[in-house]
């Protein structure tokens, strides 16, 4: 068995206009997978063990995520760290946001599950799921509360503010795959699609903040957080042509 090291990055101000974090990942045997951006540099966050060729064939495309429509950095992390049983927490600055959003191992769960099940007896061949079938299944599944959101303690949040930010996720999460899947239909441009998102992960995030306080919230994000502070979850030069 290898050893899984997640490092975090500290993301420009500049790209995002606040400080987040971007996560790669690395083995003991000499692995780097850049997960949407860099695999060099920064500090270890999380690790684990576990199978590091698992990881490999995991890996391709993306992890099977397409960047910023199923998921970002911090999704591609913890599949690529799926087979040590270790995810990211809330010392990763801005995983709470993307967790809210995409989910831990992103919004395309059959294709996800598929992946695991393959690349655990070593088989490559991974089949092509439709996007928009996954954003629907997604739609249905919040529509049903089904959702799989928790609050776990390494966001450290109290038990009594938990109900009102799962309510604010529920509903950013519902406008969040409206605005996906009307990107993926081509109702809507690339840059209308990020500046919608970006806006409304910013109001998510500021909501939570006004009902809950915060300094609360910033407990919940991992990084300060006040009135002025500006949040984005997107950067549009990631996007696949």
């Amino acid at each position: 068995m290898d050893t899984l090291t997640a490092y975090k990055i500290p993301v420009s101000a500049r790209i995002l206009g606040t400080f987040l974090d971007h996560t790669y990942v690395e083995s003991s045997k000499g692995h780097q997978w850049g997960c949407f951006g860099a695999s060099t540099g920064g500090r270890p966050t999380v690790e684990g063990v576990g199978d590091s060729d698992v990881s490999q064939c995991i890996a391709p495309n993306n992890t099977g995520l397409k960047y910023g429509i199923t998921g970002v950095c911090h999704q591609a992390t913890n599949r690529l760290l799926s087979p040590s049983n270790v995810t990211l927490d809330g010392n990763v600055r801005g995983y709470f946001l993307s967790y809210a959003t995409y989910n831990e191992y992103g919004l395309d769960i059959n294709e996800w599950h598929e992946r695991q099940e393959k690349c655990a007896v070593g088989n490559h061949k991974i089949n092509d799921y439709p996007l928009l079938n996954a954003l629907l299944l997604q739609k249905s599944i919040l529509a049903s509360g089904q959702s799989s959101f928790k609050i776990t303690p390494s966001f450290q949040l109290s038990k009594k503010h938990n109900a009102d930010v799962t309510s604010h996720t529920n509903r950013w999460k519902n406008r969040f795959l409206d605005h996906a899947i009307d990107y993926v239909r081509s109702n809507t441009s690339l840059q209308y699609y990020v500046n919608e998102v970006n806006s409304g992960a910013n109001a998510y995030v500021h909501g939570i903040a006004r009902n809950i306080g915060y300094g609360n919230c910033a407990s919940l994000l991992g990084q300060d957080i006040n009135p002025s502070t500006k949040l984005k979850l997107l950067e549009i030069d990631k996007f696949e042509s």
